[in-house]
């Protein structure tokens, strides 16, 4: 998973330098999706994969010349299958049908560990982070870290927005930013202080890997730019590859009884860190949940009001009766922290008194929302939860849901794969 990689990125840093390999374009069917990373050293091994195969191969290749000379690189892998007339019996790079751009680029040094671990850093806690890589030869890529967690939507005067799906959302990832011109230093960089923050490189409402890039980060990465080092490379156009470096997702099962025990499992697999809720402690432990980092049993509320803010949140209402429902509801749409997916398990019928009362509840305690507000706020729930494949049994139906969260989790997406 993530994290995963940029550990073993950083442990591979400490000790001698590699090539990062980056998918930053992709066209037709490809066997990954842009922002997609492999790192290979000097005798040729690799940690991650940018899909296998003749293609990978080639990118090796080119990956030990970038590791000898420095010289960034992008390679083009041709995976439609099409054979050169000039050389008919010539080996092809794919036949998935589509085209790669790859970017080479050579990590080392402090500058490089100092960067990684900055990523690692954003991702324990939870958050997104935004690195910059520049295709220009003598600049390094940089790290924009300063998102602030959004306000609570029912805080007194902040009622515009009833939304679980987080802030950071895009369609697709498939453009680069070219901007305005700007003056930066060059070498490894991070964001420091500064005076008013210069325009920003980067064009407004660009989808970068498959977030849109809000004004905030474009800001903060044009400050950022000019933070560090001593020279100055004035009157450039900025022409990089933004990417927003999303943390594991984490889905928070409420409810720890049959479906809860099998759904940490195959969540658990399919790459989604486990947190369980449940305040009977002999259905939540570490012998019916080994895969949990956290297992709560408090109360419900006092759980949701426990819980930080994290970029890529998922939680699955499996409780065992109605108002622990209701209860659940009712903290989750009241605590500043958006959800990415909200599942609940339950009848039709069920779920119909379940939405009716958390409505209830919620227009009497915030008199100021309007039904129509809170409605559109539900109706971001899935009820009942998991796709509709039939499942009967607490294994199937743990297979459903995830089915489901990693639907979302690629919502908008061409491909699913992660570095």
């Amino acid at each position: 998973m993530v994290r995963s990689f940029y550990q073993l990125f950083l442990n591979t840093l400490q000790t001698e330098a590699v090539v990062l390999a980056t998918v930053i374009e992709v066209s037709g069917s490809t066997p990954r999706e842009i922002g997609a990373k492999m790192f290979v050293n000097a005798a040729g091994k690799i940690q991650g994969t940018i899909g296998g195969g003749a293609g990978e191969a080639k990118v090796i290749q080119h990956a030990l010349q970038v590791l000898e000379t420095g010289v960034k690189q992008r390679v083009e892998i041709d995976l439609s299958g099409h054979l050169k007339a000039a050389n008919p019996i010539s080996p092809k790079e794919g036949i998935c049908g589509g085209r790669m751009g790859v970017w080479l680029e050579r990590w080392a040094g402090n500058e490089a560990r100092a960067i990684v671990q900055e990523i690692l850093t954003a991702l324990e806690a939870g958050r997104s982070i935004t690195l910059v890589t520049p295709y220009g030869s003598e600049r390094s890529p940089w790290i924009v870290d300063q998102f602030d967690p959004p306000k609570s939507p029912f805080k007194r005067g902040t009622l515009s927005s009833i939304n679980p799906v987080p802030l950071l959302r895009g369609a697709r990832g498939d453009q680069n930013c070219e901007g305005d011109e700007i003056d930066r230093t060059c070498g490894f960089a991070s964001h420091g202080e500064g005076d008013d923050p210069p325009k920003s490189p980067f064009k407004r409402g660009t989808l970068i890997n498959n977030n849109l890039v809000p004004p905030l980060f474009l800001a903060l990465a044009a400050r950022s730019a000019g933070a560090r080092g001593d020279q100055n490379c004035k009157g450039e156009a900025l022409d990089a590859f933004v990417e927003v470096i999303q943390p594991q997702p984490t889905v928070l099962i409420i409810g720890a009884g049959h479906c809860g025990i099998q759904l940490a499992k195959v969540a658990d697999i399919a790459g989604f860190q486990v947190m369980v809720q449940d305040d009977r402690r002999d259905w939540a432990n570490a012998d019916h949940y080994p895969q949990a980092t956290r297992i709560f049993t408090t109360s419900i509320e006092e759980t949701i009001a426990q819980l930080n803010y994290h970029a890529a949140l998922y939680i699955a209402l499996l409780t065992r009766g109605y108002q622990h429902d209701v209860q659940a509801l009712q903290a989750i749409m009241t605590k500043a922290i958006p959800c990415r997916y909200i599942g609940m398990m339950g009848s039709q019928r069920r779920v119909q008194q379940v939405l009716q009362a958390v409505q209830a509840k919620v227009a009497q305690e915030f008199s100021e929302l309007s039904e129509l507000q809170i409605s559109q706020w539900l109706q971001h729930i899935h009820a009942p939860i998991g796709l509709d494949i039939g499942a009967l049994t607490p294994e199937e139906i743990a297979i459903s849901i995830t089915a489901e969260m990693i639907q979302i989790r690629h919502r908008d997406r061409d491909q699913k794969c992660s570095p």
